[in-house]
């Protein structure tokens, strides 16, 4: 039973629901497994309940809905931050 892989192999593998995201060659990152790529640099990764990723917002539309019962503040998208939910 092995539970190593080379990261210059591509590393272990995904879930059958799940795919590789994320890698950055030039500083040795590998990628992760997730059911949701996200481009990070325009869009926020946005999580379920179970804070598992979902699905991915645009930025530049103000991120990811908030839960019910909760408020999008803090919000600066002219540098890209699109704020974080609050009750």
């Amino acid at each position: 039973f092995n539970v190593c892989a080379a990261i210059e192999n591509g590393g272990c593998p995904c879930a059958k629901d799940e795919r590789k995201c994320g890698a950055e060659p030039d500083i040795d990152m590998p990628a992760y497994c997730s059911k949701v790529c996200c481009n990070s640099k325009t869009e926020e990764t946005c999580l379920d309940e179970d804070w598992n990723a979902d699905s991915c917002a645009k930025i530049r539309d103000g991120g990811c809905h908030c839960p019910v019962g909760e408020t999008k503040c803090g919000a600066d998208l002219e540098n890209d931050f699109p704020g974080y939910c609050t009750p």
